[in-house]
């Protein structure tokens, strides 16, 4: 399944990545460092969704709300050529201005 309105998620989300690793330390002083498995590139986002009106704000949730965190959605970032697997892993937070909404949503890749 696609995020919803994947049209309207704003190029200024951010992306964070964090390198998993097992370390072996020896009495030495040496020290050694390998990945921790097959995905060891933990990709984490910061979407938005920008000045969504109010049905287009209770699609979005709708949808959301029924995956609940652990539906996988296909997206394609900013910049990338090919989709990639995520869900919700976090918080969605919304705001307004009284007439339009903003939703930011923490997602994780997944496998």
């Amino acid at each position: 399944m696609q995020f919803p309105l994947a049209d309207r998620i704003s190029a200024s989300s951010t992306a964070s990545r964090v390198y998993a690793v097992k370390t072996a330390q020896f009495g030495d002083g040496y020290e050694e460092v390998r990945p921790s498995d097959i995905n060891f590139v933990r990709e984490e986002w910061s979407i938005k969704w920008s000045s969504l009106s109010l049905d287009e704000y209770q699609q979005l949730m709708s949808v959301l709300d029924s995956g609940g965190g652990h539906t996988k959605y296909t997206w394609t970032p900013h910049g990338e050529a090919a989709p990639k697997t995520y869900r919700v892993s976090g918080k969605v937070q919304t705001s307004s201005n009284g007439k339009l909404i903003d939703v930011v949503a923490a997602i994780k890749r997944v496998y």
